[in-house]
């Protein structure tokens, strides 16, 4: 693997400059402090430079930003928060801490996702720096923060955020020296989001490379979920390379892969309403995907049998629907501590809706309607068993890329108030309340709200 490119170029004067900009104006005299500042922010650059140059881990070369972010403020702890603004969540990344009892730790092992403090929401909308030199300064105006700060042993920080392409906070924890420069903190929080971005192209081309992982010709892999996906050895082929007939065709079939119908009972059940004639129309669909050239070892991918046409039983095709419903069925008749990694696999398998190709599809519609049901029935029992069991980490997690998939889905908010109550993070419960205001309907607000106050009965008594 090819050595990293320099991180910085040039001599390390070109940083006087910059720095200049922010701590100096025309006429007015710099103090000792902000001088050292300068040389030793000048010093580390240079330092961080040579470390890093031949560095190839995102992780790691993050590791070693972040230790020399702790290093130049003497501070307790560097962390990125990333932040899903559509969601309104932040979820704590990469850190770095001296000590590993730090609370900081704590809170987030106990707590990977959730929303953060009022204050640091206005900062990231409004791009600016958050520099706190004393908790005691938000006690008034940002209580539920101060009490956040106050469990956190936080006596100041500073956060600067990012936004390219991944967006959050680097955030400093209680630095001992230059509280209110932010310079070399914008400097290293562009290599962090650089680092940053990279690790999360390569998370995603693993996750494709997963995918694709086919060791033989004649396996075949569609995925419905999110969007039509049909892989084979020779590669992904994505529902905008099929024809309209082709893949509504294919995309019926794979939802009926054991069965085989006459083309003209096919055409009729595809195109509900369109003259089916002799099926000609599915003759035609099927030939052009023949003719496309998709290598499954010389088989075709629709065969003719004396039934009608159907996949081909010849070749190994996976089907996600499929195994969607294998699961469900498995995690409906054992109890929940069995349940868990059955309903926690048909979460990874459920990526999104099935592709709407043609609004005038009754079939389509019904089977997108039927899975997101089954797939809020399962997420709403995993986070269930979570909150039983006091697991608020995995609830969090799970509820948050629940809602990302469907933001309508009233129990998802509800396991995670209820777990924010227990946990006795008020203002983040109410935040999640605020959310499901905007995404949930008038009725279904009004029962999440029910259902909170009798949860919150019970458990006074």
């Amino acid at each position: 693997m090819e050595k990293r490119k320099r991180i910085f170029s040039g001599e390390s004067g070109k940083y006087f400059p910059l720095f200049w900009k922010q701590v100096s104006r025309s006429g007015e005299k710099v103090d000792p402090e902000t001088i050292q500042c300068a040389l030793d922010m000048v010093r580390l650059l240079t330092e961080t430079e040579q470390e890093l140059h031949g560095m190839t881990e995102p992780e790691e070369t993050a590791q070693q930003v972040m230790k020399r972010i702790c290093s130049f403020y003497q501070a307790e702890f560097v962390g990125m928060l990333d932040v899903d603004v559509k969601m309104n969540s932040w979820s704590p990344k990469w850190w770095y801490a001296d000590d590993d009892r730090d609370p900081a730790l704590t809170w987030i092992k106990d707590m990977e996702t959730g929303d953060y403090a009022t204050s640091w929401k206005a900062a990231f909308r409004d791009n600016r720096p958050v520099i706190i030199t004393d908790i005691r300064s938000v006690e008034k105006s940002h209580p539920e923060e101060y009490e956040m700060y106050r469990r956190l042993r936080v006596e100041n920080l500073i956060g600067v955020p990012y936004y390219k392409y991944s967006k959050g906070f680097v955030v400093v924890k209680n630095p001992g020296c230059y509280k209110n420069q932010t310079v070399l903190l914008y400097f290293l929080t562009y290599v962090l989001t650089t680092e940053m971005n990279e690790y999360k192209l390569i998370e995603a081309m693993s996750r494709r490379a997963y995918k694709c992982n086919i060791r033989h010709p004649n396996e075949v892999r569609i995925h419905l979920f999110g969007g039509f996906t049909l892989i084979n050895f020779e590669g992904i082929h994505m529902a905008h390379e099929f024809p309209p007939d082709e893949l509504e065709l294919l995309m019926y079939l794979a939802m009926n892969p054991h069965k085989a119908f006459p083309a003209a009972v096919l055409s009729a059940l595809v195109w509900p309403g369109a003259d089916p004639g002799n099926g000609g129309k599915v003759r035609r669909a099927v030939s052009n995907n023949r003719k496309r050239g998709i290598n499954l070892s010389g088989r075709h991918l629709i065969v003719t049998t004396n039934a009608g046409y159907r996949l081909n039983p010849d070749l190994k095709i996976t089907i996600d629907l499929s195994v969607f419903d294998q699961l469900e069925q498995a995690a409906s008749i054992v109890n929940d501590d069995a349940a868990v990694q059955l309903l926690e696999n048909m979460m990874d398998i459920y990526t999104g809706g099935i592709q709407i190709t043609n609004k005038d599809l009754s079939w389509l519609k019904n089977a997108r309607t039927v899975y997101n049901d089954h797939y809020v029935k399962a997420v709403n029992r995993l986070l269930g068993i979570y909150f039983m069991k006091s697991n608020y980490k995995e609830l969090h997690k799970k509820a948050e890329k629940s809602l990302a998939i469907n933001p309508a889905n009233t129990g998802a908010y509800y396991w995670r108030i209820r777990a924010y109550r227990k946990q006795n993070w008020i203002e983040l419960a109410n935040e999640q309340l605020k959310l499901a205001r905007e995404f949930l309907l008038k009725e279904e607000y009004a029962g999440l709200l029910y259902r909170l106050e009798k949860a919150e009965e019970k458990d006074e008594k």
